[in-house]
């Protein structure tokens, strides 16, 4: 007898455990994804716009792209909810804006976009207006009349492992956007300002490949205008060349580069060798 009331109570304590187990991933699995909207591709349903698709999408849902239909002749594409918009290839997925408004418009917090090539906006290509908690991640941008990615307001900013490359300003202009911004491992090349713009923004740029930007290469490739109060952390940049010493970094007090108002931050470790990153045209 009592033999057979262990029996019966291992018996519950592991169907107990086993019903826990699979409740637990059950509940993880529905809060942990949306739904997903698809754009192009052969599927029912699909949409043929972008932006329709995101209309039609609800808060944390995912916009996945078809290269199928590629190129997106789409531009001024208002992400005005939380969502994560990915293409299928950011090499074959393209969004060309040809050349009559800027292509992306971020003005929602907590958005994500990957795997887009991303080109011929008017002035930008991609608009982060406001917005806070964005990830920008393994796009190609490039040939846009203004700035490849231009961050205005907002805070906590990533921008990782992107192809940023022949904007026809910056690579990427940050302006007065708060909390703490991260531009990492990405290659920012043949911009004809400079890769990188910064003003009145707290950052960290780390890891990057800088090159051919604008028409004080290799000297100055990149230019901040800052007081004290918004630091900016450089380390690990390849920047044109092989580099032994820190790097210089220039930029101004107030918005001017005279003698006055000059400042000077440095990249104290910067790589020898450019990083396995792509992108360099």
């Amino acid at each position: 007898m009592k033999k057979c009331i262990s029996i019966l109570i291992i018996g519950l304590m592991l169907s107990l455990c086993f019903n826990v187990n699979s409740v637990s991933s059950i509940n993880v699995e529905k809060t942990s994804t949306g739904n997903t909207l698809y754009v192009g591709g052969s599927g029912p349903g699909n949409f043929t716009k972008i932006q329709d698709a995101i209309d039609n999408a609800t808060d944390g849902d995912t916009v996945f792209v078809y290269d199928d239909s590629s190129p997106y002749y789409e531009n001024n594409i208002q992400i005005h909810k939380p969502l994560t918009l990915i293409g299928e290839n950011k090499d074959t997925t393209i969004i060309d804006g040809n050349r009559d408004n800027q292509i992306i418009w971020i003005i929602s917090n907590d958005v994500n976009i990957y795997k887009f090539t991303i080109q011929n906006g008017d002035p930008e290509g991609i608009v982060i207006y406001e917005s806070s908690n964005i990830l920008i991640s393994d796009n190609v941008i490039r040939l846009n009349d203004g700035n490849g990615i231009f961050c205005d307001e907002g805070g906590y900013i990533t921008i990782t492992k992107n192809i940023i490359s022949n904007n026809r300003a910056n690579g990427i202009f940050f302006q007065s956007v708060d909390g703490n911004n991260f531009v990492n491992g990405n290659s920012i090349s043949n911009n004809d300002k400079f890769a990188l713009t910064i003003r009145h923004t707290e950052i960290k740029i780390t890891n990057n490949n800088i090159i051919n930007n604008g028409p004080l290469s290799p000297i100055i490739e990149t230019y901040f205008i800052s007081g004290l109060q918004y630091p900016h952390f450089w380390d690990g940049n390849y920047w044109n060349i092989p580099r032994i010493l820190p790097k210089p970094i220039f930029g101004s007090k107030v918005g001017d580069i005279s003698p006055f108002n000059i400042m000077i931050e440095w990249d104290r470790n910067p790589a020898k060798e450019p990083y396995d990153i792509g992108g360099v045209d």
